[in-house]
């Protein structure tokens, strides 16, 4: 038995159970999937999951991923949607059961990431890539890539013929 969930856009909490991380995901650690949210807690801006209700509470989908579980593998699987990836580069993690507790497989902690937009080439100077291929400049930035620099003139255009400064 399997099931998925997907999030890349705004939902609301509360009784629809379709916040940041999709709706009735998550692995019971049983032979079926529990469809309630439970136990789960995320740091302000939606950078990292932290699962601190153990491995009964449900996973939600990492932020702009779906997510498939599988009680045959005891774990599940995050892929990224198109065009965002993972900070390590990669499109797809496998999420297990720990000692209780939730974890990216490989790892030590129990943050699962959120796949990030890509942008390519990537932003330059300071800047962010915000959604696919859209970057966020940093000051005195500007252009697709943030490649252009914005620099005070130094002097005065040339006057045209036939009129003066004022």
């Amino acid at each position: 038995y399997s099931r998925s969930s997907s999030y890349s856009g705004s939902s609301s909490y509360g009784n629809r159970r379709t916040g940041y991380g999709g709706s009735h995901s998550g692995y019971s650690g049983g032979s079926s999937y529990s469809s309630g949210y439970s136990g789960s807690h995320r740091s302000p801006g939606y950078n990292h999951n932290y699962y601190t209700g153990g491995c009964n509470s449900n996973l939600m989908a990492p932020m702009n991923s779906i997510l498939e579980c599988s009680t045959q593998q005891g774990g599940c699987t995050a892929t990224c949607i198109s065009n965002y990836q993972f900070p390590t580069g990669v499109s797809q993690i496998s999420i297990i059961c720990h000692e209780g507790i939730w974890r990216m497989k490989g790892a030590n902690d129990d943050v699962i990431p959120t796949c990030s937009p890509i942008c390519l080439p990537a932003c330059q100077n300071g800047g962010t890539c915000a959604s696919p291929n859209v970057c966020r400049c940093s000051d005195n930035f500007f252009g697709v890539y943030c490649q252009y620099e914005m620099k005070k003139c130094l002097e005065y255009p040339p006057t045209p013929m036939n009129s003066k400064k004022t």
